[in-house]
């Protein structure tokens, strides 16, 4: 059968130009796709809610934050007021004489309270109430009930060992400290959780949008293998090139097998950072935030604040400032130990009365309290220990010195640390921002040059193998957009967490918004 050329021509050229359009439409509809899904879908708020709510990592925090504080009040126990009481009853048969026996029978009651204070100080008072009755067997004279009373107040005062707040309520005093660490702990828990779901959101919409990329560069070179086959049949183009085409094909497949694949992991580990069950992770929606873009201005600006930006890292990081809240806390028991060297030297000081009355019954045994009080009481004495070798006390002292040097050379380590991890963040994302720049002039240049071999396709002056190499120039040029835009995001939540700007914490809660996430921090205040 006879070809007609021309028209093969026109054919080939409609199908060449319908193919280019659907890959310039394709790439100018890229935007307004982001914009669709913007209303439907998963936010990244509703991932960071979801994540704060049930994160294990967070609700194991918790539990840290109730034991210490279950660790300071059972230390504040030692500083509670102790009431102690007793009453006795006995009846004591004796004999005198082998005809006259004596029954005595004595009740008493006994009142106590204790007191430690927490500058070593103990105070005790007691009240002792008694009443005796004695009887004979034969035909003595009962003897009237005697009633006796006691009320005494002693008063132990530590000099040396012991003395003072530091020595006497250093685990109290330590596990205040305690708490604060572990509050800090767990707010750096928060942000760092903040942080993963952040980066897991970014991953999973990156591999969102690569999954596109993916489906329509293999739509694309489906169309392109058609318009080869017929050009092939037409005699306008050599019958090798088919192979080429089908090659290119295949690994389009190739690509979008494997972005399946990147997206169904990064469903999953954000779905496990949103601490939600597997089959809530099965059916997560598609995410509906867009990858953030961003100004040099701003973060130019920025990059000349870098001094400033480090300054607010290391007064506002919360692992920092725990790290540096166990000085304190070694210092304290430091503090302890220090007095634990010293004697055990303690002045005592005691003062009391005694009343006396007689008669029965419940009414004259606690008038004793009050009446035929002859006077006051009082007594002086000092105890002194002195341990020989005090090895307890001087080995303690050593492990909290070690301690000490310890936290402090770590404190000083992690100082360093932050610094350059926020001067490096801070550099990366301002070459993260170049990179995007060039990577967004690249689409729209090759996006261009496609235009232009399909001009000069059309023409003849340009093959059908320069149409295709340039598309597959604007495939990969699009998806390396979308990696770089990742790695701002990334870069932009990362600066944040270094800085500890990446959530405020007002009194038990904190606040987080959409500008903290997709903006740099602002240092202006």
């Amino acid at each position: 059968m006879h070809k007609d050329p021309n028209r093969l021509n026109v054919i080939l050229i409609f199908l060449a130009t319908f193919i280019t359009f659907c890959i310039l439409n394709t790439f100018s509809c890229n935007k307004q796709a982001h914009a669709n899904t913007k209303s439907k879908g998963l936010g990244i708020m509703e991932a960071l809610t979801s994540a704060l709510k049930y994160s294990p990592d967070i609700l194991l925090k918790d539990q840290d934050i109730r034991f210490s504080q279950g660790a300071l009040q059972q230390s504040q126990g030692s500083f509670d007021p102790t009431l102690q009481m007793g009453t006795s009853y006995t009846d004591q048969n004796t004999p005198i004489t082998s005809d006259l026996a004596q029954e005595v029978k004595t009740a008493s009651y006994n009142f106590q309270i204790n007191k430690q204070l927490r500058n070593g100080v103990a105070l005790n008072s007691s009240a002792d109430v008694s009443q005796v009755e004695t009887e004979y067997s034969s035909q003595y004279p009962t003897e009237s009930p005697q009633n006796n009373a006691g009320v005494y107040f002693t008063l132990a005062i530590p000099l040396l060992k012991g003395r003072g707040v530091e020595a006497t309520a250093a685990g109290e005093l330590a596990a205040k400290v305690n708490l604060e660490i572990t509050e800090l702990q767990s707010r750096d828990t928060i942000s760092q959780t903040v942080l993963n779901t952040a980066l897991g959101y970014w991953a999973y919409r990156a591999a969102f949008e690569q999954l596109k990329q993916y489906k329509q560069a293999e739509k694309r070179a489906e169309e392109s293998l058609r318009i080869t086959q017929a050009m092939i049949t037409a005699d306008q183009a050599p019958s090798s090139l088919l192979e080429n085409t089908k090659a290119k094909l295949s690994s389009k497949k190739s690509s979008r097998i494997l972005g399946g694949q990147i997206l169904y992991e990064a469903q999953q580990t954000l779905g496990i950072l949103m601490g939600i069950d597997f089959h809530s992770i099965e059916t997560l929606p598609f995410p509906s935030d867009a990858l953030p873009g961003g100004t040099h201005e701003k973060i130019e600006k920025l990059y000349q604040q870098k001094q400033r930006l480090i300054a607010l890292a290391l007064n506002r990081r919360y692992d920092f400032q725990a790290l540096k809240k166990y000085i304190d806390y070694n210092n304290i028991l430091l503090k302890q130990a220090r007095n634990n060297l010293l004697p055990q030297f303690d002045l005592n000081l005691n003062t009391g009365y005694s009343g006396w009355d007689s008669g029965s019954g419940v009414g004259n045994t606690f008038s004793s309290l009050f009446k035929n009080v002859p006077g006051a009481s009082a007594g002086i004495s000092f105890d002194l220990l002195l341990p020989i070798s005090n090895n307890t006390a001087k080995g303690t002292l050593l492990q909290y010195r070690a301690n000490l040097r310890k936290y402090q050379i770590q404190v000083n380590q992690a100082a360093r640390t932050i610094s350059s991890n926020v001067a490096t963040q801070l550099f990366a994302l301002k070459q993260r921002l170049r990179q995007l720049s060039e990577a967004e002039d690249s689409v729209t240049y090759y996006a261009k040059s496609v235009k232009n071999a399909q001009k000069k396709f059309q023409l003849g002056m340009a093959t059908l193998s320069d149409l295709l190499l340039i598309k597959d120039d604007l495939d990969l040029s699009i998806s390396r957009k979308i990696n770089i835009q990742q790695q701002y995001a990334n870069a932009l939540a990362n600066l944040r967490y270094h800085t500890s700007t990446l959530i405020d914490f007002i009194g038990e809660g904190g606040r987080i918004g959409v500008e903290d996430l997709i903006s740099v921090p602002d240092i202006s205040e």
